[in-house]
């Protein structure tokens, strides 16, 4: 199962980064030393927001994992075979043995769409990742 970004995500990153390299190229004329840092700085906002557009998942969730996309890192959590998924409360918790995990994984930052077919497909699977 495969959740992507939400679009505003990554909208928001690339507006950030287009804004900063507009500044950049206005505060060149004048502080020449800017331009580097701030270069690399409006490169990363514009690559992050274009691989949250189109190619990067956010949440991914198989038989043996759940996989979560933050800035910079995945995060992940090895699944038990008695382990069940649940989506309450806006963000995913594992329960293992009576005992809820929390999956930094949200719903606000998830595609809607994806992110309510996987409330759905685990709904229909008990909880389980199929």
């Amino acid at each position: 199962m495969r959740v992507r970004f939400a679009r505003w995500l990554a909208a928001s990153f690339l507006g950030t980064g287009a804004l900063l390299g507009v500044l950049t190229v206005l505060l060149w004329r004048d502080q020449p030393g800017v331009l580097y840092p701030v270069l690399a700085a409006t490169g990363f906002l514009v690559l992050t927001g274009i691989l949250y557009s189109g190619p990067m998942a956010y949440v991914t969730i198989s038989e043996s994992q759940i996989r979560v996309a933050t800035v910079g890192r995945w995060d992940s959590l090895a699944l038990k075979p008695r382990d069940r998924i649940e989506t309450g409360g806006g963000r995913l918790v594992v329960r293992r043995f009576g005992q809820a995990h929390r999956v930094p994984a949200y719903r606000r930052y998830a595609h809607p769409r994806d992110w309510d077919a996987m409330v759905k497909a685990l709904a229909a699977n008990g909880g389980l990742p199929r």
